[in-house]
Parts: structure tokens; sequence; C-alpha cells
């Protein structure tokens, strides 16, 4: 039985966008929220999440593809590659509209999260400034030892933050935890312990008392280790 009048009309505005954002198309098959306005290092825009079934790095191959088929003519688009655990593209196209993708791992529901992001204000993608407010209302100077590489931050609570550091996955996640529980975030450091006779991607649980919860994972490099901290809100 169809809708149609009031209960239509309700329905339209509680659906969730199915095509993507800007110009950027979700996967087929995807689970999508509500656009709204966040803080992109230090800057407003828009952003879209998205879950889908396929890997990150199937996700992440998806979307460089179409990076390369939006890039304006001379300009390269940044990619940054976690593996199993995510990562990063960064483009701008011929209009001057800078456009990324953020994926990452889905711990709980499994599969993948990713983020499409527009800003349409003809200014470039960059990292954060030293005064950037991050998620948690973290900044940049709570972590001396670390390069933060993307952030983002959303009034509901939500956020994503990825960053470079030196050292292994347990000894950054050592240093980084203390700035998140000192926000009132409850930690399961059992992964932390448990990783030391383990190798490859940490994934540390998080959750705090208002029922935003998320991740903090960190993949090894070469004399450093890459970490994404991952926030969504209560449901």
């Amino acid at each position: 039985m169809g809708l149609s009048g009031n209960g239509a009309r309700a329905l339209a505005l509680v659906r969730p966008p199915a095509e993507g954002l800007g110009g950027v198309a979700a996967l087929s098959g995807s689970a999508t929220g509500r656009v709204q306005e966040v803080v992109l290092n230090g800057r407003s825009m828009r952003s879209l999440e998205c879950r889908s079934r396929r890997s990150p790095e199937s996700v992440l191959s998806h979307y460089a593809e179409i990076a390369e088929a939006q890039l304006a003519p001379g300009v390269p688009y940044i990619k940054v590659e976690d593996g199993p655990a995510g990562g990063s593209l960064h483009w701008i196209d011929p209009q001057g509209v800078a456009r990324a993708v953020l994926v990452e791992s889905d711990p709980y529901g499994g599969g993948t999260r990713y983020r499409i992001l527009i800003d349409e204000s003809g200014r470039t993608l960059g990292s954060p400034g030293q005064d950037a407010a991050l998620p948690l209302g973290l900044r940049p100077s709570d972590f001396p030892r670390a390069t933060v590489e993307s952030s983002v931050a959303a009034p509901d609570g939500s956020g994503l933050l990825m960053l470079r550091a030196p050292g292994d996955p347990a000894a950054v996640a050592g240093r980084l935890l203390g700035p998140i529980e000192a926000r009132g975030f409850r930690c399961d450091r059992s992964a932390l312990r448990a990783y030391e006779a383990a190798s490859g991607l940490l994934v540390i649980p998080l959750k705090h008392p208002s029922g935003v919860q998320g991740t903090l994972s960190i993949t090894p490099g070469e004399g450093e280790s890459r970490a994404c901290l991952s926030l969504h809100p209560a449901n």
C-alpha cells in the first residue's frame, strides 16, 4: 500500500539521501545518513555518512577511480591507504570544488563506514591548523608527537580524526589514549595489552557516558603508525 498526502511528505523528510553528495555518488547498496554541516580541517562543509558491506580497500579503490575522473587539469589527488583500516582521498574538480572521502573499517557492524565531504568554497583541502577544533574538542597540540592529516567534527558528537605518529601501534596508542580519556571516554585497554604479542591492526573500542561510541584504530608502518579515531553518535 502506498502513501500519499501528509504521510508521503513525512516519509520524504526522514528518508536519507541515496544518491550521494555534490556529484559523488554513494556506493550501490550503501546505507546513508543525513547530509549535515561538519567542520573538516577547521572549515565548515557538508558531509554524508554511509555504510557498505564492501571492504575498506574496495571502497577506497572505487572512489580513487572517481577522483581521477573528476580532477582539475594538472592537479593530482591525494590518497592515503591504511590497508584493512581504510584510508582517505582528497581532490579538486575543475570548478574548484574540493572533495574528500574518508574510509574506515566498521568493527561493530562489519564492512565499511565512509564519509563523503564537499567544500564548495573554492579553497583547497589541507591539514588542520594548530588552532583547528578536532573531535571531542581536542586540538592538534594535544598530540605533540603526531601529525594530524584529516579531521571531521560534527555537532552530534560524531567525528573522524586521522593522524600519523612515530612508534609502533602500542606505543602510539599509549600516547593518544590519555587526551581521549580526559574527555570522559572509557577505553578498553585490554585490546592494548593483548596486542603486545600480536601484530598488524590494533583496534581499541571507546565509549562515552553520553552514548557516543567509537574506535581508535592503528596500523603499523616503517618507523611510524597511522591512527584513526572514529566516533559515532548514540543510536
